[in-house]
């Protein structure tokens, strides 16, 4: 099977980066541009998400669920972090007893602290208008992969 990669994001820095750690052999295309303007332009088969849905805002995350729902033919994936007390206080005695600079530290709180808990989940799910037989919420290690397969 034939498989043509695209990976996109919003910061031209991120791009060259993940241009130069790709071997060209690998033929991924990157491109800048934001999420929302996938469209039906190019067929895509599965849209992957990693870390970015805490970035959104909830409406966002809805529309962002449904843009997935729309275009991606044979399914999606979303992995994030869970919003968790614990999590938010390991980080910050994790990252302190490693000596990371108090930006990472904040950075990293602030990450889960934007991020959803599964009824958060399973509500935008519902919003998106998505049966909650048809996407899987799993959960380890406070991270959730969110998916749909069809």
């Amino acid at each position: 099977m034939e498989l043509n990669l695209l990976g996109i994001d919003l910061n031209p820095e991120t791009i060259r980066i993940a241009r130069r750690a790709t071997d060209a052999a690998e033929e991924i295309e990157f491109r800048l541009m934001n999420a929302f303007q996938l469209g039906s332009a190019m067929p895509v088969d599965f849209i992957v998400s990693s870390l970015v849905a805490h970035h959104l805002s909830d409406p966002e995350i809805t529309e962002f669920l449904k843009l997935m729902e729309r275009v991606a033919r044979r399914g999606w994936a979303i992995y994030d972090l869970q919003r968790s007390r614990f999590l938010y206080h390991f980080i910050g005695l994790a990252a302190r007893l490693a000596r990371l600079h108090p930006m990472i530290v904040h950075d990293g709180q602030i990450s889960v602290t934007r991020s959803l808990t599964r009824p958060e989940w399973q509500e935008r799910i519902a919003e998106a208008g998505i049966s909650p037989a048809d996407a899987s919420i799993r959960w380890f290690f406070f991270r959730f992969l969110i998916g749909r397969r069809r």
